[in-house]
């Protein structure tokens, strides 16, 4: 890592971790506001169809509900229409669920290295690969909705795979999304290069990215400043 990029790095010693980043996530929190504002506005619109302070569904949109469920009331109609906003309140309050879960102060949620492997540790699970079993990590893309979400990827072999949701810990690195999820494979992949192969336990890593030792219990192990050094 020549630093080209990030110039400072920090110095991090096997065995560590790397916790969520910090950084603002405005594209997220974003979009979770504006599903809730969809949801709540939905919601009171079909409530106030049923409640008759609205017209119907048909007359409000100029659709011919009572054409598609013939004899039946429009308040029923627009029952089936409540399921449409309750999706999306239960998708957004998901994404707010897990926001709390993985991304609060000292939450039981990061990607730990060893001199054997890589694990990512959640607050629902516990996984570790060796070395040895992976392969090079890429950065993939998958869209959730609206919303483009970056997985960094690794084959561990069989059906066992290493996905890192890369915008939980490289909010703070220099670049666009894309080009700080980049960076974060590329000190992955130096890593499994290095420490994989067991010729060094030391690494200099962007100083962009939380580290703590992996040797005390994270609970009373506050998050340390990284030792910067000019790469």
């Amino acid at each position: 890592m020549d630093g080209t990029t990030d110039q400072q790095q920090q110095l991090a010693t096997v065995p560590f971790r790397i916790r969520p980043s910090t950084g603002p996530r405005p594209l997220r929190l974003l979009s979770l506001f504006g599903l809730l504002i969809i949801a709540f506005v939905g919601l009171a619109i079909e409530i106030g169809i049923i409640s008759g302070r609205l017209p119907p569904v048909g007359n409000a949109y100029g659709m011919s509900w009572s054409s598609t469920y013939k004899g039946r009331p429009d308040a029923d109609a627009a029952w089936i229409g409540i399921a449409i906003p309750i999706v999306v309140l239960a998708l957004s309050l998901f994404n707010l669920i897990r926001e709390i879960l993985y991304l609060k102060p000292r939450s039981r949620y990061w990607i730990e290295i060893t001199s054997d492997g890589v694990g990512l540790v959640t607050p629902l699970t516990r996984r570790h690969y060796r070395w040895q079993e992976i392969s090079p990590f890429t950065l993939r893309t998958l869209y959730m909705r609206s919303w483009r979400v970056l997985r960094i990827v690794a084959h561990a072999g069989g059906w066992r795979w290493v996905w890192i949701r890369s915008d939980d810990f490289t909010t703070e690195l220099p670049g666009s999304r894309r080009e700080a999820a980049a960076r974060l494979v590329e000190v992955l992949n130096d890593l499994l290069g290095q420490v994989g192969a067991g010729r060094s336990t030391v690494m200099k890593i962007p100083a962009a990215l939380k580290t703590e030792d992996a040797t005390t219990l994270p609970e009373k192990s506050p998050v340390k400043a990284a030792t910067v050094v000019r790469g």
